[in-house]
C-alpha cells in the first residue's frame, strides 16, 4: 500500500540501506521524497544518491561507523535533513522531468541534427 509506505517513510528518523548489491536505491529516494535522511553503504550506486545534507556513507560493514552515523543523524534531528532530502528527490528524481529528458534526447536522436 503506497500511503502506508509514505507513513512508514515520514515517521521514520532514517532510511537504512545497507545493501552490497544495488542497481538503484530506490527505498533511498521514497525516503528523501518523505523527507527522511538515509544511510547507505559505499558499495554499488547507493553512494551517489547522497548528499552530506540528504544521509551518511558508511563502509560496507563496519558497525561501529554505522552506529556513530545512526548517532550524528540522531543528534541533528530529521529536521536538519528533511528540506534537503525533499529537495533533492524533486530536483533529481521527479518522474516528469526524467520523462521529458528521455522524450528530449529521443527526439533529438531521430532529427536531422543528429545524425
Amino acid at each position: 500500500n503506497q500511503l502506508e509506505l509514505t507513513e512508514y517513510y515520514s515517521i521514520a528518523d532514517i532510511v537504512l540501506n545497507l545493501s552490497y548489491q544495488e542497481t538503484f536505491g530506490l527505498t533511498t529516494i521514497e525516503g528523501f521524497a518523505c523527507g527522511t535522511p538515509s544511510i547507505v553503504y559505499n558499495k554499488t550506486a547507493s553512494p551517489e544518491l547522497i548528499s552530506k545534507e540528504t544521509g551518511m556513507i558508511v563502509e560496507a560493514g563496519n558497525i561501529s561507523q554505522l552506529c556513530s552515523a545512526i548517532q550524528e543523524i540522531i543528534a541533528n534531528g530529521k529536521d536538519f535533513y528533511s528540506r534537503a532530502c525533499r529537495k533533492r528527490a524533486e530536483d533529481l528524481y521527479n518522474k516528469d522531468d526524467r520523462f521529458r529528458e528521455y522524450l528530449d534526447l529521443y527526439q533529438h536522436l531521430l532529427s536531422d541534427k543528429c545524425c
